[in-house]
């Protein structure tokens, strides 16, 4: 009868030992995998990425976040884009023979197609494309897009102007949409950030309208 009893109480322990032991398991396998849901969830989530405005004429660069400008001038509607924002100008900026005036359009492709910089989507709608010259970095070429105002503008940061050189940088602004005298404040605050950051102190500003005359301001 002792032993009956003994052993009764015995089966009835590992019984209770296994349901508590089943119970842990089960409670931490419901925590891991809590634990999983909320690592993916922090993974999958975070600040949403910029992108520019609905139907923008150059939607099209929402392709090329993140990725370098040099990709961008090799896509075939860079060319359309281009044409948007270059003034019809002759110029000498010490990117042909000293002295030799040549479009501003060939000046732009042969400042941009240089060394990269990663394109730029801000949260305000804006793409912000630049580069430097080949064989020739201190020379900058910068295009600023805002696409909710369908505003094209570029500067360029060069040493030569009319076969004079300087050792400081210059800086020539250009559009077919906007003259000097209402430059978006956007436009400069984001240039002179940029400027900052490439320590770059221009010495003197110039700008090309669509009239292809240009001034300085």
């Amino acid at each position: 009868m002792t032993r009956f009893f003994l052993r009764s109480v015995i089966l009835t322990l590992l019984i209770i030992s296994c349901k508590s032991h089943k119970e842990k398991i089960s409670v931490s396998s419901t925590a891991d995998s809590t634990i999983d849901s909320a690592t993916i969830h922090s993974e999958t989530t975070g600040a949403p990425q910029p992108i520019l405005a609905d139907n923008a004429a150059f939607g099209w660069l929402q392709e090329y976040a993140g990725k370098t400008t040099n990709a961008v001038i090799w896509d075939d509607r860079f060319a359309d884009f281009l044409a948007s924002v270059v003034p019809a100008a002759q110029l000498d900026l010490g990117a042909a023979k000293h002295g030799e005036k040549i479009s501003l359009k060939s000046t732009v492709l042969e400042f941009i197609g240089g060394p990269p910089d990663d394109v730029k989507i801000t949260p305000s709608g804006i793409a912000i494309l630049s580069a430097c010259r080949f064989h020739s970095c201190p020379e900058k070429a910068w295009i600023w897009y805002d696409s909710y105002n369908e505003t094209v503008i570029g500067a360029l940061v060069h040493y030569v102007f009319e076969g004079d050189y300087s050792e400081k940088p210059s800086l020539l602004v250009f559009s077919l949409q906007v003259d000097k005298s209402n430059i978006p404040k956007q436009f400069t605050k984001d240039l002179n950030g940029w400027l900052k950051s490439q320590d770059l102190p221009v010495k003197t500003k110039r700008f090309a309208g669509k009239d292809g005359a240009v001034k300085k301001f």
